[in-house]
C-alpha cells in the first residue's frame, strides 16, 4: 500500500530533476504609453499612468474592452 503512494512521487521527482536548466530570458524593455487611471479606489485616479511610473517594481497590466 505504501509503495503505491510513494511511486508516483518518485516518478515526478525523476521527471523534475532532468539536470538541465532552461535558459533565463533577457529582460525586455516595456514600450512606453499613457493610460487614464479610471479606478476610483486608486491613489492615481483621474491621472495618466505609465509603466515608467513603476520602474524597479513588478507590475501587471490588464487591457480589456467591451462591446
Amino acid at each position: 500500500m505504501q509503495l503505491r503512494l510513494i511511486a508516483p512521487w518518485l516518478i515526478l521527482l525523476g521527471a523534475c530533476s532532468s539536470g538541465s536548466t532552461p535558459p533565463v530570458p533577457e529582460p525586455q524593455v516595456m514600450p512606453d504609453f499613457l493610460l487614464a487611471d479610471v479606478n476610483p479606489t486608486s491613489q492615481t485616479f483621474g491621472n495618466d499612468v505609465s509603466p515608467r511610473d513603476s520602474l524597479g517594481m513588478i507590475t501587471a497590466w490588464y487591457f480589456a474592452s467591451g462591446t
